[in-house]
């Protein structure tokens, strides 16, 4: 587990706050870790509705910032 470290990712709005913890590889790119997150969600949503906001929250910072 030398190679892994561990990040929070923090999704936040005016009715929203809530905060996941990741395991990663220390290697990562910042436009990786972008990716793992954004699809790691879409998989999530398929699954069940429980991280239907952080996907929204993740998309509309995507569409303003990137």
């Amino acid at each position: 587990k030398n190679n892994e470290i561990m990040i929070s990712v923090r999704f936040e709005c005016e009715s929203f706050s809530d905060e996941i913890t990741l395991l990663i590889i220390k290697d990562i790119t910042l436009k990786e870790l972008i990716e793992a997150i954004y699809y790691g969600l879409i998989k999530s949503n398929k699954e069940s509705d429980k991280y239907r906001k952080h996907f929204q929250l993740m998309e509309k910072y995507l569409k303003t910032y990137m």
